[in-house]
């Protein structure tokens, strides 16, 4: 039997187990007028159902009873207001639950109590009623129905509401551990449709967590408590005031904000973790240490705990988790749309075996399975595991007849890239990670699997006279199936529509969720002269190569390009990235490039406020040129607003990050990075580099060592981990790695890094070389003033550090490393001398 066989069975049995008998009857009577061979094959698994049923029932009988639970308000048997109270049916940290008979109506409800601790106020009891009887309005399918809102007259504050049979989460989640994962997204889905009613409505729930959380036998979801944490809080008073249930507090609500409805979506990303994984993302200890761990520490990635978590799911949940709740989903309704795929909905959760599909196979019998030829087919869940939110875009094929036509092709591939990472909910791996691909013999699968991700896009570039054509195909990774294929047209002149029209086509596909503001960055109407556009194409790839060369030749193609339309936005953006880019290469004097590259960046957000990277070039230019290690943040969540699947962006927010000291939100931005760019030394390199910074000398040698076995002889790798074992006293080590690097890259040496190993390593003489080679006007890139401080600093000449030190400080000179003297573990040395803790005074740098 094929798999999309299976899938009719699948399908068909799904929508029969849910209905009684006589609807199923008649369903089953429908399929066999049109489908006898299908009519069988779903009997003979209803059958199979209903065996696994009675064996689990049996199964289950010894842990379902139990004793009576204590009364221990004292109220069973008492009347309330016109309910009979019957038997407590659970408690809570808000109050107990009891069994009651309306007296009026002649139904059952389900009674709640608050505690007796919590005594409100006269203005918190008004609130209470005020804000229960706003729940008490609410009508949707996935909130409690709450019928009356009163007080007992011994002032007792009650709610009555719907009486649900049914267990809740927390209950589920404590039986049988973590939930499939397609379990979990539909639970997820209806409570995000359930919360998306009651922020409509202004209502916040502020205390979502699996005890309020019910699911009925036939999958339901149904939120409760609704309206009552805000009273819980004006309950309390000291430390604990303003606190939901500590596992489940957003980090405003941990430092006592405001909260708003992100604070429920923060939540609701808690439970989804704890869903699919089996637990809480920032622990299980004392409510303090829980409280720290959310607002410091990130939480491990699902797919650590379990493996099949997929990359999508697992990208909501830490969309939810973000620490900034403008980060966030902006609502519910964004998040639904986001967990809405036909690879993750169809499975309904049904209390107490939500397992039931996976049963089928083990409780039909063999003689079953042969006859409807299923074999190993029984794993069919495959077909609805597939999930898109991590792609790959391999480089495109160039198809013009034309091998000179190379460069236009690749700059397609770099555009459409850049386009596709303006989508915040979809992850799409950077240019350079999968640039080794190209005309690479390995499967899709096989690719998919090094890049981790869930599909692969495919494509080709055709020139027709003053047409453009880009055919794209969309391969899902783990079968090398095809899934789309699609061909996109347009004139030369309208390239730049183009890449926004295949981007929007394949996050339709992929079903990412655009929000409007994206989608309207995705649709360029602008038109570019195509003479210009093949300049910029030019102009960008030698950029690229980061190079002395390569930025004089990009440089020059990209005036080229702006005086061939001096309307052309991108043109400006990459020329101001790459005047910026040749200073921190120490390839041209900051004062003469980094005028240039704000005032090109400026022009290029004149023309065009969509693009991103002009608001790094300027928000670094701030900082390293003003040393403002406030205003650039500004800049950079700007351009990340505006692309935030850039690797390039974070990785560069992640070095302003560290620069300002800031260590833990830039690790943050630097495993963003890698995560975007796995295969891109550089950013390897950052990630070394940010844990020497940080001290962390046992983790940087451990990254550059990947980063060395990534790119074997990479210069800075090798001069930064010679500088990480010499700082843990490997002499020997570190000399041999300077001299690595020197033969390797002997033009960008001397330099204070093996300089001061040198120094460390006892060889006085050698090193004073260095200083005397290191600060001569001919020294590349000039007299490396700071290089001669920090060997200076080694040897453990203070005054002579301080005199050099002193020197960049009134030329400015290498500005671009003055921005480290706070954070740089080379100036350690010098921390404790007064004339250093003056200059960064000076400086408005604090230490």
């Amino acid at each position: 039997m094929n798999p999309r066989r299976w899938e009719s069975i699948q399908a068909a049995f799904d929508e029969l187990v849910s209905l009684n008998e006589g609807g199923r009857a008649t369903r089953l009577a429908l399929l066999g007028a049109s489908d006898p061979e299908l009519r069988a094959a779903v009997e003979s698994l209803l059958v199979a159902d209903a065996e696994a049923d009675a064996r689990l029932a049996a199964l289950e009988a010894p842990f379902l009873s139990s004793a009576p639970l204590p009364d221990l308000l004292g109220l069973a048997g008492r009347t309330v207001s016109h309910f009979r109270v019957l038997e407590p049916l659970g408690a809570g940290g808000m109050g107990v639950v009891y069994r009651a008979e309306d007296t009026r109506l002649g139904r059952a409800v389900a009674l709640k109590f608050l505690h007796p601790h919590f005594a409100l106020d006269d203005s918190a009891k008004k609130r209470f009623f005020r804000e229960a009887r706003s729940a008490a309005a609410l009508d949707h399918p996935n909130l409690c129905t709450i019928y009356e809102v009163g007080e007992s007259d011994d002032g007792r504050l009650f709610l009555a509401m719907a009486l649900y049979s049914g267990k809740t989460l927390k209950a589920w989640l404590e039986q049988d551990g973590p939930l499939p994962w397609s379990d979990a997204v539909e639970i997820a889905r209806q409570i995000a449709q359930g919360l998306g009613c009651a922020h409509a409505a202004g209502i916040v729930h502020r205390d979502l967590k699996p005890g309020n959380v019910m699911v009925q036998p036939d999958g339901t979801v149904k939120i409760l408590d609704f309206g009552l944490a805000r009273s819980r809080d004006e309950g309390h008073s000291g430390a604990s005031a303003g606190w939901g249930t500590a596992a489940y507090m957003s980090p405003e609500q941990v430092r006592g904000h405001a909260v708003d409805a992100r604070a429920d979506l923060w939540a609701l990303g808690v439970v989804l973790y704890e869903m699919v994984t089996g637990r809480r993302p920032f622990g299980e200890g004392h409510d303090t240490s829980v409280a720290h761990a959310i607002l410091e520490e990130d939480p491990d990635r699902p797919s650590k705990l379990r493996a099949e978590v997929p990359a999508q799911l697992e990208g909501v949940i830490l969309t939810l988790l973000e620490k900034e709740s403008a980060r966030r989903f902006a609502s519910a309704g964004a998040l639904d749309d986001a967990l809405t795929s036909p690879h993750w909905t169809g499975m309904r959760p049904r209390w107490p075996r939500a397992r039931r599909r996976w049963l089928i196979g083990f409780a039909a019998s063999a003689s079953i399975l042969a006859a409807l030829g299923l074999g190993a087919v029984v794993q069919h869940h495959r077909a609805t595991a597939s999930t898109f939110g991590r792609i790959a875009v391999l480089p495109l094929a160039n198809l013009t007849g034309d091998t000179a036509q190379e460069y236009l092709v690749d700059g397609m591939h770099d555009a459409l890239v850049t386009e596709l990472a303006k989508i915040g909910a979809l992850s799409v791996i950077s240019r350079n990670s999968v640039l080794r691909y190209r005309n690479s013999a390995k499967s899709v699968s096989e690719i998919a699997r090094e890049l981790q991700v869930d599909a692969v896009v495919e494509g080709s570039v055709v020139l027709a006279g003053d047409s453009v054509r880009i055919n794209a195909q969309l391969i899902e990774g783990t079968t090398d199936k095809h899934l789309w294929a699609d061909s996109f047209v347009k004139s030369r002149r309208s390239v730049l529509a183009l890449y926004g029209d295949v981007a929007r086509g394949i996050a339709r596909e992929v079903r990412a969720a655009v929000t409007p503001e994206e989608r309207a960055r995705l649709t360029n109407t602008r038109l570019v002269d195509p003479q210009a556009n093949d300049l910029f194409v030019r102009g960008r790839y030698y950029c690229e190569q980061w190079t002395e060369d390569g930025f004089n030749r990009g440089i020059a193609f990209l005036r080229r390009a702006i005086d061939q339309d001096p309307t052309f936005a991108l043109a400006y953006a990459w020329l101001s990235t790459c005047y910026a880019a040749q200073t921190m290469s120490e390839g041209a004097p900051p004062d003469q490039n980094n005028p240039l590259a704000k005032a090109t960046a400026l022009r290029a957000l004149e023309l065009d406020s969509t693009l991103g990277m002009p608001y790094v070039t300027l928000g670094w230019i701030r900082l390293i040129t003003d040393l403002d290690f406030d205003g650039p943040e500004r800049d950079f969540r700007r351009a990340l607003e505006l692309s935030p699947g850039s690797s390039e962006i974070h990785a560069w927010h992640a070095d302003y990050l560290k620069a300002a000291g800031r260590f833990d939100e830039a690790l943050r931005e630097y495993r963003l990075a890698v995560d975007l760019n796995p295969l891109d030394a550089s950013l390897r390199l950052g990630l070394g580099d940010f844990y020497f910074f940080t001290h962390r000398y046992d983790e940087s040698i451990t990254q550059l060592r990947r980063t060395l076995a990534q790119q074997p002889g990479f210069p800075s790798a090798l001069d930064l981990l010679s500088l990480a074992y010499s700082q843990k006293g490997m002499h020997e080590a570190a000399l041999a790695l300077c001299d690595s690097a020197m033969a390797v890259a002997p033009h960008a040496y001397p330099n204070g890094s093996c300089g001061s190993v040198y120094a460390r390593a006892g060889r006085r003489q050698q090193a004073l070389e260095m200083i005397q080679r290191m600060t001569v006007p001919s020294h590349r890139g000039g007299p490396d003033f700071l290089g001669a401080c920090i060997v200076y600093a080694a040897l453990g000449d203070r005054d002579s550090a301080m005199e050099w030190l002193h020197r960049a400080v009134r030329g400015r000179f290498q500005s671009q490393y003055l921005v480290l003297l706070k954070v740089y573990p080379m100036f350690d040395p010098l921390r404790g001398d007064p004339r250093f803790q003056a200059l960064l005074r000076e400086l408005r740098i604090q230490s």
